[in-house]
């Protein structure tokens, strides 16, 4: 396994223009040195962070995360909510300049996978024709697939829970939605606290190797695994499932910290210790 962390790069404190950009970068670099002491992989950071930059601030922060020792190697939050993917305010000229960029900048980096969740941006508009929202679904990931092939990218589909969208809920819908498409460069994202809100089973990753390509994981409250909660996700049946079919890839943790200096490290014990755990058939 190799172990990542969603950062967002956010601040707390009111900035606008170039006072804020520099502020990311500075919160990102800051939060790249907690990862790197704690021994994490990898970070994940998020497309509208890598979009919204100007050329000379994603410079300084391509330069923060060689300096860091932490490579990025997914990207998530792809599409914004202001650039609808379903509906009669598609535009695609500004969905593929979007994408483009975006994915040029993840290449810059040397990232690997973008993560394709964007709850509200695939949401299907009340009344519109959902046999239509599908097939401009599959228009917008046959572009991704076009494009993450010149830029040495995978767009992994991440399902949802019915709270954050109203289309592709669990992991074997997406499956079905990726094989059906016989994409190259698109594949599957498994996330265990989605999973656990749909109450989907474990063993619908059997025989997905081929697709599968990352994972998150976050516990029941969306904070960071190992933290005590009432009703918790089962990490250790999920990591054994991901160890039966030969999964070995990326894992990455996405939740809310309330301190994340100290919780990102015990997160990282946890889950070390239950991927061991797995990989010894306990």
């Amino acid at each position: 396994m190799q172990l990542g962390c969603c950062l967002t790069a956010g601040s707390f404190v009111p900035q606008v223009g170039a006072a804020a950009q520099d502020g990311r970068v500075t919160a990102l670099r800051e939060s790249l040195q907690v990862l790197h002491a704690c021994g994490y992989d990898f970070a994940e950071l998020t497309a509208g962070l890598l979009a919204d930059l100007d050329e000379p601030t994603f410079a300084d922060l391509a330069q923060a995360v060689a300096a860091a020792g932490v490579p990025v190697r997914a990207v998530n939050s792809f599409i914004p909510p202001a650039l609808p993917l379903v509906g009669p305010e598609v535009d695609l000229p500004r969905v593929r300049d979007y994408v483009e960029r975006v994915m040029a900048r993840v290449a810059a980096l040397g990232g690997e996978c973008i993560v394709f969740g964007s709850g509200r941006a695939r949401s299907i508009p009340d009344g519109f024709p959902h046999e239509r929202a599908w097939h401009q679904l599959r228009a917008f990931l046959s572009l991704c697939d076009q494009l993450a092939g010149r830029y040495g990218l995978v767009v992994a589909v991440e399902p949802l829970n019915r709270g954050e969208t109203n289309v592709i809920f669990t992991v074997s819908e997406a499956i079905r939605l990726v094989r059906d498409g016989d994409w190259a460069h698109i594949r599957v994202l498994a996330d265990l606290y989605h999973m656990h809100l749909e109450r989907e089973a474990f063993s619908v990753l059997d025989g997905v190797q081929d697709l599968l390509v990352h994972v998150h994981v976050a516990n029941a409250e969306r904070r960071a695994p190992g933290l005590p909660v009432a009703e918790d996700v089962d990490v250790p049946g999920f990591f054994r499932q991901l160890r039966a079919i030969g999964y070995d890839g990326t894992v990455a943790i996405e939740c809310r910290f309330d301190d994340f200096a100290a919780e990102v490290g015990q997160a990282a014990a946890y889950l070390r210790s239950a991927w061991a755990q797995a990989v010894d058939g306990r």
